[in-house]
């Protein structure tokens, strides 16, 4: 991003700033009434910003319409509008991106008004260098001071400072304190029978290689298999629609759709969550609890896990039947012995409030169903295992393994939602947009935004006029701030950022420090593969082919995808290993470091082509002597065949 040569930038000088024209002129502020002292806002400007709202959350949203009401209700004071309108300024959503305008109006919100989200998205730009010259002393200010008025991104963000230590000094214990009071604000807006929102981690870099999404020719063939009666496909599409994942939105209507034909074919876990949709109930399916009572006893009696668990759950709140917590606790415990995720999150809660028989907690059982129950994602049990550990409850206390529980709870809030927005804006190929959202939850802490917002800079696909190398100098910032949470592919970039000298200086021993990170903790084939690279060809270390051969062995192991490669890496090791032996002055006598760096960057690439090219011609050849010599001997055949008859 470009930055201008003071903090506080002039509107000459950002007058170079993206503008985009779009949105129609009527939509734009023409002033910012906001000065030091507070303005009293008119019931006008109410108004306008509850319709605003309203047009947002109609079934069909007008998002034009509504920032023109946003924008209107700015004009005359209203602060909210205020913070809506400077945002859209900044991402360029909805309005045109002006980012001095969305300076000056975030800081007149945040220094005159107090508002948080001013003080967050200001944090923001001082972090990422956004039309000022990036100052992390000036975002952690902001970032406090939005945290301590209760700004659930900003308590992220200063909760994962302390985390990595970015600009203080790392403390568990400060950053649990800050995870633990967002995770429990997202609990409380959930409720105990749901497994929380949804959270879409796509990294761009795997959605490149392989793609995270289900096509849409992929879905439509399920739909034609589910129609040809494919009980797999219907209860697949079913689930599909009934949890909202892999880029599809919930849908009660289609999900009961595919579990009716499903239930219809005689699958009784079909019928089990036929009676979780009428349970829950929705805007496509209202709630029924007597429709839902029927199809929960016809799975329970075929052993159905939700069937049992729907069943237990109306005994344990008296919904439709008379309430008996024992019938409940016996038909929850079946579904739990089939591995329901649901039936043993249930149980995790009553050990955990001691709601059982005994009437005492019993935080070791609570542990083990929430253990269970977290493995199919249940953002509840993640809550109570961060507060087994985090308070000791019949185990000794760790604020590590507490603090990586509440920081995956604090991430599945509403605004994890923005991670699909990122996505969406991603694939439309609208990249300065979906840097930009990516950047907001990279900032609060999302190991896999920064790996994103890295992955486009490193991409060159959204730099805002920085230069190559700018670019990778924020881009290896955050790999390093991904790869210390965990990221492998992360960790395998910066080895490669450091080999290839991209944003730094070159340098081998960080190289292949960052690679043995990556092949030692987290297993990685790449960085195994790269690691016998260095070693074959004396990069940075002292040659040994024995112990390059070694790594191409265990990369090999490792991924069945890194066959192919070590195969050729194999063919020209064991060359070179022929020439040790019998020509070891041949090896002597090449500067094989001079000799590698070069080579251009794709040549591995061009080499595989060259020697796929050769396998080609090698079985064209070979399937031509195969039929010269099918004619030869068929011929021969008819010859004596000929010979016979005579």
């Amino acid at each position: 991003m470009e930055q201008p040569s003071r903090e506080q930038p002039s509107r000459e000088q950002a007058s170079s700033s993206p503008k985009l024209d779009q949105v129609p002129k009527a939509a734009v502020v023409e002033k910012w009434p906001y000065t030091d002292e507070k303005v009293s806002v008119s019931d006008e400007a109410n108004q306008l910003f509850e319709d605003g709202q309203a047009l947002l959350n109609a079934s069909t949203p007008s998002h034009a319409r509504a920032y023109e009401k946003f924008v209107q209700a700015a004009e005359l004071g209203h602060v909210e509008a205020g913070e809506h309108v400077a945002a859209a300024y900044m991402l360029g959503d909805h309005l045109p991106r002006d980012w001095a305008k969305s300076y000056e109006m975030f800081s007149t919100l945040a220094n005159s008004h107090g508002s948080p989200r001013a003080q967050f998205y200001l944090a923001l730009m001082y972090s990422f260098g956004i039309h000022v010259n990036a100052s992390q002393s000036r975002a952690l200010i902001y970032l406090t001071l939005a945290s301590t008025a209760k700004e659930n991104l900003a308590r992220m963000a200063v909760g994962y400072r302390y985390l990595a230590g970015v600009a203080v000094k790392e403390s568990c214990e400060t950053s649990l304190a800050h995870y633990s009071t967002v995770a429990e604000e997202v609990v409380s807006r959930i409720s105990s029978t749901s497994g929380g929102e949804l959270v879409s981690r796509i990294r761009l870099a795997d959605d490149a290689e392989s793609g995270n999404q289900l096509s849409e020719d992929l879905i439509q063939f399920y739909h034609y298999r589910a129609l040809k009666a494919d009980v797999q496909a219907q209860m697949a599409l079913g689930q599909l629609y009934y949890q909202g994942s892999q880029g599809v939105a919930r849908n009660f209507k289609e999900a009961l759709h595919f579990f009716t034909m499903a239930h219809k074919s005689g699958n009784a876990n079909a019928g089990g969550l036929i009676g979780q949709i009428y349970a829950e109930g929705s805007e496509e399916v209202p709630q029924n609890n007597e429709t839902a009572l029927r199809y929960f006893e016809e799975a329970a009696k075929e052993n159905s896990p939700p069937g049992q668990y729907g069943l237990g759950m109306f005994y344990l709140d008296g919904q439709a039947v008379t309430q008996d917590h024992q019938k409940a606790l016996d038909h929850l415990r079946k579904a739990a012995r089939q591995g329901w995720p649901d039936a043993q999150l249930q149980l995790g809660i009553f050990s955990f409030k001691g709601l059982g028989p005994k009437g005492t907690p019993n935080y070791a059982e609570a542990a083990n169903y929430f253990t269970q129950a977290s493995q199919a994602g249940h953002v509840l049990a993640y809550y109570y295992l961060a507060r087994i550990n985090g308070e000791g409850l019949q185990t000794v206390r760790s604020c590590p393994t507490a603090l990586g529980l509440y920081k995956n709870v604090a991430e599945r809030g509403a605004w994890s939602k923005n991670l699909m927005l990122a996505y969406n804006h991603y694939k439309a190929k609208r990249y300065e947009a979906a840097l930009l959202v990516y950047m907001v939850l990279a900032e609060a802490g999302y190991e896999v935004a920064q790996n994103n917002v890295a992955y486009l800079l490193d991409k060159g696909l959204a730099r805002f006029g920085m230069s190559t190398h700018s670019s990778y100098q924020k881009a290896i910032l955050l790999w390093s701030r991904a790869a210390g949470q965990g990221a492998t592919s992360a960790r395998v970039r910066l080895g490669d950022y450091h080999y290839y000298g991209l944003g730094t200086e070159v340098n081998y021993d960080n190289a292949a420090q960052h690679y043995r990170l990556a092949s030692e903790q987290q297993s990685s084939a790449q960085a195994m593969f790269n690691l016998g690279f260095m070693h074959e060809n004396g990069v940075g270390m002292k040659q040994d082919l024995h112990l390059a051969k070694r790594m191409y062995d265990q990369a090999a192991r490792t991924s069945t995808d890194a066959s192919v490669p070590v195969g050729l890496a194999l063919i020209k090791l064991h060359s070179k290993l022929y020439l040790e032996f019998w020509f070891p002055w041949a090896l002597t006598a090449i500067d094989v470091e001079k000799w590698v760096k070069s080579l251009p960057d794709d040549w591995d690439i061009s080499l595989m082509t060259v020697l796929a090219l050769i396998l080609g011609l090698v079985l064209l050849l070979r399937r031509a002597n195969q039929q010269q010599e099918r004619q030869r001997q068929a011929a021969a055949m008819q010859a004596q065949a000929a010979a016979a008859a005579q």
